[in-house]
């Protein structure tokens, strides 16, 4: 199964014009059956969109999401951390 993440700041969320490139999107692939730990650094974070600085004291969203499953799914999230 592959994860996908967005983390947006609120310049992005509040844009008219939400740019794929003006936020951090990021995708992982989960082991079935297995936990899997993922790190991301912060300045990968902050330096995603492509034009600017994401503002790391006005994220406004994080989302994790899976699309197009052949079947129902449970996933179990643990354990978020800024560091």
């Amino acid at each position: 199964m592959k994860l996908h993440l967005r983390i947006e700041d609120r310049k992005h969320a509040q844009s008219e014009n939400q740019q794929y490139t003006d936020r951090y999107n990021s995708s992982f692939d989960l082991p079935p059956g297995k936990w899997k730990t993922i790190k991301i650094p912060l300045e990968e974070i902050e330096n995603a969109p492509k034009t600017r600085k994401m503002n790391m004291e006005q994220i406004s969203s994080i989302m994790f999401f899976v699309a197009r499953q052949p079947e129902p799914l449970t996933l179990y999230i643990d354990d978020i951390r800024l560091q």
